[in-house]
């Protein structure tokens, strides 16, 4: 059993969830637990929505010096919420485009603090680091802030993370 941390359907905010993971047999804990994530839901939780785009998987997850890395698939950078905004008039398409972008950012945003605290909220004192397998090579790169919706961090590179409460 462990806190899964996911969207409160339709605010900006994270909601724990308890939840039982099944570990799959070679599997890692952490990578078990960010698969449930990934994977959505889970049954019977109300109140909560899933963040991370269809396809997106896990490539690689390794501890070093407490640090746990976390290596997603490209997929978790999908932005066809954007293109898929419908409009009558140049005004809407600008509208429904920034608020399109606004959400995929939120949502970019939000999934990884679900990873970082629900990873940091049942070790105390872990941090997580977020990368993504862009080119397909199993291998992640660390990516700006501004690519997950931190803009208080623009031009930064993201680092480990620690649980964070807001």
């Amino acid at each position: 059993a462990v806190k899964l941390y996911y969207r409160l359907t339709n605010e900006e905010y994270l909601a724990g969830v308890e939840s039982s993971v099944t570990v799959r047999a070679g599997e890692r804990t952490e990578t078990a637990v960010i698969r449930a994530l990934i994977e959505g839901v889970p049954p019977l939780a109300s109140n909560v929505s899933a963040l991370f785009p269809s396809g997106t998987s896990i490539e690689n997850t390794y501890y070093e010096k407490g640090i746990l890395y976390v290596t997603l698939s490209k997929e978790v950078l999908d932005d066809s919420i954007i293109a898929s905004e419908d409009y009558q008039s140049p005004e809407d398409y600008q509208q429904a485009v920034d608020e399109a972008t606004r959400e995929m950012y939120l949502r970019r945003r939000l999934g990884v603090l679900s990873i970082v605290n629900t990873i940091a909220g049942s070790d105390e004192g872990s941090r997580v680091q977020i990368m993504v397998d862009n080119e397909g090579s199993g291998t992640g790169s660390r990516m700006p802030y501004e690519t997950f919706g931190f803009e208080k961090r623009q031009g930064e590179i993201m680092e480990p993370m620690g649980f964070d409460e807001s």
